[in-house]
């Protein structure tokens, strides 16, 4: 998948002709090109006709960053990262692979490959140095096909699968993910797509800009409902905790723009005042026209006063709202919540991976039937793999981690204890992290049917020093008892 060579080492021909379809802007610049090649023949080499690499750049991002946009949205992979490796694997969508195949990511045939197929030689790094290797590449109807091909292509492979796993779309680690994986021979490959992307500020794709806009006091004063029996939604909790602390910050900033601008008005207006009054004799004619931008003047600085009172209203509002207050109970005791599990980005397929095993999520109306159905597993054997007796699957809150094939004996990714939150208990935290419950009752010395009080720690892949304190009994209020108070559970 290294860059291609020119066209004077080209020596095959492609076993399928497809009718190849290319964007209008790039179709222009292949014709530009074209006539530009006969020109050269009595031009020099600086001859204007012939377009600069940075204009080949520009034009290519033009063209096609919707694509990697979309891709990105589709299997999380950075847009920075997808096209400028397009970018480079296609030279700007020159070279010859691109031109013929509608290939420019490289991406060769592989076993397996069922579609068009094009013949082409390409340079390989080896250790002895670069060589020239025949290969087949694959061929696509349409650049989309290309794009959406090599999503598919690394998101499939299990040697990409850590990226994936990462859920970051930090492009750096990315470029260097893709040569730690082998995606090419080049041992330069990652610092060169580095180099495009801050170069041409690629990353700048992978961010979503969201305006701000004030909020209503209201929704501040309306408590978040909570039902004895199901326990109190944590997501929305999270909402609302990460809304008060965005707006606080929004407010505080947009209150300082609005002193700002207020000051700005008022030097303007004054400032018009005095023109006014030092030109009257010699303006006269736009006298009508000043006292009316005054007026517009003045109504401007009253709604950003009022833009000022909003805010803060808003301000009090949040300093006197308490988003923990409907958690505890009268006493100061939590009340009994549900374990939410943390958001996971999921593929195209719907699927993630925790602890390298594959994954899904119980969704909105969906059950447990429907998941195994989905992914064509008996119902049964998707029991087992989760650790569940029969029926005990209909009691499954929204979000909870689903996993197609058996949990891992360790957690990936994770040093530290768990803190147990009120309402979990040892299953919830065995599928949070994708790890086989029995394996935790064996590290914290618990048995079977034993759960932690809130608030003790689990550890996750080795042993503790000893066992956590146990819930005893729960009382008619829903207050856990904990017998004699001592336990294990603190930090190794």
């Amino acid at each position: 998948m290294d860059n291609l060579l020119s066209e004077k080492h080209l020596l095959l021909i492609p076993k399928t002709r497809y009718k190849m379809t290319l964007r209008p802007i790039l179709t222009l610049k292949v014709i530009l090109l074209s006539g530009c090649f006969f020109l050269m023949q009595a031009k020099s080499p600086d001859s204007p006709c012939s377009p600069t690499e940075h204009e080949l750049a520009e034009a290519y991002i033009r063209t096609y960053i919707k694509i990697a946009i979309e891709e990105m949205e589709r299997v999380g992979m950075p847009a920075s990262i997808i096209i400028a490796q397009a970018m480079l694997e296609s030279s700007y969508g020159q070279s010859q692979l691109a031109q013929s195949a509608n290939n420019h990511f490289g991406i060769k045939c592989h076993k397996g490959w069922g579609r068009g197929e094009y013949y082409h030689c390409s340079d390989e790094h080896t250790k002895d140095g670069i060589g020239l290797d025949r290969s087949c590449f694959r061929s696509y109807m349409t650049v989309e096909d290309s794009y959406k091909d090599h999503s598919e292509f690394l998101n499939s492979r299990q040697h990409y699968r850590f990226l994936f796993e990462s859920n970051s779309i930090d492009y750096k680690f990315w470029a260097e993910g893709l040569l730690k994986a082998k995606y090419a021979s080049d041992p330069a490959y990652a610092t060169k797509l580095i180099s495009i992307v801050e170069r041409y500020d690629l990353v700048r794709y992978d961010k979503r800009n969201v305006a701000y806009t004030l909020p209503n006091p209201n929704d501040f004063e309306k408590p978040i409902e909570f039902d004895a029996e199901k326990g109190v939604n944590l997501a929305k909790m999270d909402m609302r905790v990460l809304l008060l602390e965005k707006t606080l910050q929004e407010a505080v900033l947009f209150q300082k723009e609005m002193l700002e601008l207020q000051n700005d008005l008022k030097k303007d207006l004054q400032a018009l005042l005095a023109q006014y009054q030092s030109s009257n004799k010699e303006l006269s004619g736009k006298v009508e026209e000043l006292s009316q931008h005054i007026d517009k003047q003045g109504e401007l600085i009253v709604a950003v006063q009022h833009e000022l009172d909003a805010v803060k209203s808003v301000q009090k509002h949040i300093i006197k709202a308490d988003p923990l207050a409907c958690f505890f109970n009268e006493d100061g005791t939590p009340k009994k919540q549900i374990d939410i599990f943390p958001t996971r980005h999921r593929n195209f397929d719907g699927i993630f991976y925790q602890s390298s095993r594959r994954a899904t999520a119980l969704g909105e109306g969906q059950s447990f039937e429907d998941i195994a159905k989905l992914y064509n597993i008996d119902t049964k054997e998707l029991r087992r793999f989760n650790e569940l007796g029969e029926g005990e699957e209909n009691d499954l809150p929204k979000g909870c981690f689903i996993y197609l094939e058996p949990k891992a004996s360790t957690v990936s990714g994770e040093n530290g204890p768990h803190t147990v939150a009120a309402g979990e208990d040892m299953h919830s935290i065995s599928q949070r992290y994708g790890v086989k419950v029995s394996k935790l009752y064996q590290r914290n010395y618990l048995k079977k049917g034993e759960e932690p009080v809130a608030g003790e720690f689990i550890f996750l892949n080795e042993s503790a020093d000893k066992k956590p304190r146990i819930r005893t009994s729960i009382d008619e209020t829903g207050n856990v008892s904990n017998g004699d108070g001592f336990g294990g559970g603190g930090l190794k």
